[in-house]
């Protein structure tokens, strides 16, 4: 079994889990890589942990940044140019480009996914706290999602303590300089 197979199986499990949420019209958010078999030879692979879709946009079917207004998007974008500018050479400073060249760059969106921690849609204005729940309840179903994708890189977005949740063991490498002064 491929891992785009493995992933849509989870997707499945998703649907199951909120089968009662899905009789009143809602739909499960199919997130995770596009491409697989481009995900899977991209360097880097960057994983951007979201919080919620809405308005019926799929992370899978990201809009064109420069022609869609859509600022997670243009974010998204953004910083998976500057990221993949580093991972190939930590000493250039990236520049702020223009969004046409963005999307003239060969990583595009192949090497970026996005994954929801809420799979159900959700509004433009997330609740923190309902985020969190879902990372909570979802925890195996998130792991197991994250696990499967394989980054290198993950971006919070606005999502820390989801990622907490999901993985309550992890130990941060990176530590503020004050906080080590103080231990």
């Amino acid at each position: 079994m491929t891992n785009k197979e493995k992933h849509d199986k989870l997707i499945g499990e998703w649907e199951l889990r909120y089968k009662d949420e899905l009789k009143n019209q809602k739909k499960i958010t199919l997130d995770g890589p596009k491409y697989w078999e481009k995900w899977e030879i991209s360097k880097p692979k960057i994983l951007f942990l979201a919080k919620e879709s809405y308005d019926s946009i799929h992370p899978r079917d990201i809009p064109n940044p420069i022609i869609d207004n859509f600022n997670i998007f243009q974010n998204i974008a953004r910083w998976g140019y500057a990221i993949n500018e580093l991972y190939i050479n930590l000493e250039k400073k990236p520049i702020y480009p223009p969004f046409e060249l963005i999307a003239d760059t060969s990583i595009s969106f192949n090497g970026i996914c996005i994954v929801n921690v809420k799979k159900l849609e959700g509004i433009s204005s997330s609740n923190d706290s309902e985020i969190r729940k879902f990372a909570k309840a979802d925890m195996d179903l998130l792991r197991k999602q994250i696990d499967l994708i394989n980054p290198n890189i993950i971006v919070c977005c606005k999502t820390q303590p989801c990622y907490d949740e999901i993985y309550p063991d992890f130990k941060r490498s990176l530590i503020s300089p004050r906080i080590e002064t103080r231990c």
